[in-house]
């Protein structure tokens, strides 16, 4: 990563190529980030990121996900599906 010239930076924290300084201070950051924490980033006090190790579990079998497709059908599809079709057709 290529760090950006603070100097390059305006008030409002912004380099002449748009991005934001604090870009420039991450690569610290990712490389600290192999540790097991998690850091999160906020932007006006809400969470907006979360800088962390990657995870190595990253596949998930059928059986972990199951439960997500395993749901009621809904009765009125068939009724709100022509609503729809008649709202389309104006």
């Amino acid at each position: 990563m290529v760090a950006a010239d603070p100097a390059a930076t305006t008030s409002t924290g912004r380099d002449a190529d748009g991005g934001v300084a604090i870009l420039a201070r991450l690569g610290g950051r990712a490389q600290r980030s192999s540790e097991p924490k998690r850091v999160t980033i906020t932007v006006a006090g809400r969470p907006a990121a979360l800088l962390g190790p990657v995870s190595s579990r990253t596949w998930r079998e059928w059986d972990d996900l199951a439960g997500v497709f395993d749901q009621p059908t809904d009765t009125g599809w068939a009724g709100d599906r022509d609503l729809l079709e008649v709202f389309a057709a104006g």
